[in-house]
């Protein structure tokens, strides 16, 4: 007779364990409490609702737990392997994971690592609004000057975000910028650029053709605690209609004397606005770079 069938309240006490070859078994013991086992093709043991549709299955043959729907949980879930599934996990607490253990995809596997230290090392740059640091450089002795490629300045981001600090070899110099083209950088005069110093209203300008972008026209000095350091935006780089541009701010100190600022921007004459720029050198009007550093941030939109 079916249980089903059966209208006074059912008990049914389990009187101890279950077996391998069980094809569906009820048993008990005192380490374990309550065991449900049981052998189908597909599933062990299957867990449905009222509607007759799977919530909760046991693969055959297998360690693996199948939740159908939303998994919630008001506590902690730790994992000593991996978490997996097609549906939502929610949680009113954390999920902690093994020491250097990963996050991911079924496809991507590690795209986010996270050392015993905390440390998050994501395997592909993160999508979305902001700026990401492309280039941290130091630059520990003398160059001519500083070129940032097109592994850095490319077609993945269309502004950049540029910091710099350097320090001249020679005394009084101003700093110019240049692009890069298809790989080389751009001497000719297809520049124009405008420099304000703040201190004293000087204004620089060449609206007909430079070969450089000037970004300040004080004269940064070389001795320690001088040279020139600011920041610029460059944008517009892959741009076939409007010009590439590079504009910002520079503070520079020379001989001891108190800091003066310059607002600058510069860009390619309308001659060039088709060009796709993909690099930036940075160098002194006279001598080199004695030291400093340069970073870079791609822009995202």
């Amino acid at each position: 007779m079916a249980l089903s069938t059966i209208a006074a309240p059912l008990k049914i006490t389990a009187g101890g364990d279950t077996a391998a070859g069980d094809d569906a078994a009820i048993g008990v013991t005192a380490a374990e409490g309550l065991i449900l086992t049981g052998q189908g093709s597909t599933n062990d043991v299957t867990i449905k609702n009222d509607a007759d549709a799977d919530v909760i299955e046991i693969p055959t043959g297998t360690t693996n737990v199948t939740v159908a729907g939303t998994l919630g949980t008001g506590g902690l879930i730790t994992s000593g392997a991996g978490i997996t599934g097609a549906g939502l996990l929610t949680t009113g607490g954390n999920i902690i994971i093994p020491d250097a253990g990963n996050i991911g995809s079924a496809s991507d596997t590690d795209a986010m690592a996270i050392s015993s230290g905390g440390v998050v090392t994501f395997s592909q740059a993160p999508i979305g609004t902001g700026m990401r640091l492309l280039l941290n450089a130091t630059i520990s002795s003398a160059v001519a000057q500083y070129d940032i490629s097109s592994t850095y300045i490319n077609s993945t981001y269309d502004s950049y975000k540029l910091i710099f600090n350097l320090l001249p070899a020679t005394d009084n110099v101003d700093l110019h910028a240049l692009f890069f083209v298809s790989g080389s950088v751009v001497t000719d005069s297809h520049y124009g650029y405008n420099t304000l110093a703040m201190y004293s209203a000087e204004v620089v300008t060449n609206t007909n053709a430079a070969a450089f972008i000037e970004l300040n026209n004080q004269g940064a000095g070389n001795a320690a605690g001088e040279g020139a350091c600011g920041f610029g935006e460059l944008t517009n780089v892959n741009s076939i209609i409007s010009r590439t541009s590079l504009s910002g701010i520079v503070s520079v100190a020379s001989n001891g004397a108190l800091p003066k600022a310059s607002v600058y921007n510069g860009m390619f004459l309308p001659a060039q606005r088709a060009n796709v720029v993909n690099g930036l050198r940075l160098k002194f009007s006279s001598g080199n770079i004695a030291s400093g550093t340069v970073q870079i941030y791609g822009i995202s939109k």
